[in-house]
């Protein structure tokens, strides 16, 4: 009688059930070692699943699904494999499961593996929203200062102030509300003229004005 030749994928599917039904069923331990096992597998391929981009993060269900069957059939073999001594593979046991129980097995792990995985997924998605959210309000919070434009504004004792010139607003003003002003008259300005303005600090009323000025249309006016 011939000896029948099974395809790479049915006899990787038998190999997989003959090493799940060398594995305890019932052992809750058991499944956690797996789990365990599975996941730091998979964070260690987290990189290679999840696809970065300029627009964030992508994901590739096939991707995902085909390196999680990949590994916990891995994961399912070294654990059976390990050492045949009971005592020292508590996981051995001379009663196989049969072969439904063995799928079920895998196929159970697989689903909780894959649940899992896409919550990964949906928490790394969401730090990133909360590091664009928090990039994008430092910012907004970040002022150049309009007359050397070499540092920062920065709020000190009620003031805004730059570290590099003597520029100092004394009408208690926010940074973040400076910068709103600022931009909001240079944004008029540009509708009406091409040249770039500056700027002018003028001491009156006991404070510091700030104005926008500009010679190429003549433009002269107060922003704070």
């Amino acid at each position: 009688m011939e000896n029948i030749k099974l395809s790479p994928s049915m006899a990787l599917k038998l190999k997989t059930r003959n090493n799940v039904n060398r594995i305890r069923h019932s052992s809750p331990k058991l499944q956690e070692v797996l789990r365990e096992r599975c996941r730091e597998r998979m964070r260690e391929k987290r990189g290679q699943l999840f696809n970065r981009n300029r627009f964030g993060l992508e994901i590739n269900s096939k991707n995902v699904q085909d390196t999680l069957t990949e590994i916990v059939r891995k994961e399912l073999n070294n654990l059976a494999t390990t050492d045949l001594n009971p005592i020292l593979n508590p996981f051995f046991v001379n009663e196989p499961l049969d072969p439904e129980e063995a799928i079920e097995l895998e196929a159970k792990i697989l689903d909780e593996e894959e649940q899992w995985i896409l919550e990964e997924y949906e928490r790394m998605v969401q730090e990133e929203i909360e590091i664009l959210a928090l990039k994008a309000d430092q910012q907004v919070n970040e002022v150049i200062c309009p007359i050397c434009q070499k540092s920062n504004l920065i709020e000190k004792e009620n003031k805004v102030a730059c570290e590099s010139c003597d520029f100092v607003l004394n009408n208690c003003l926010s940074v973040k509300e400076v910068g709103c002003l600022i931009n909001n008259c240079v944004n008029i300005h540009s509708i009406q003229c091409k040249e770039l303005p500056g700027f002018l600090p003028l001491f009156e009323n006991d404070k510091m004005s700030l104005y926008l000025i500009c010679d190429e249309c003549s433009t002269w006016t107060p922003i704070i």
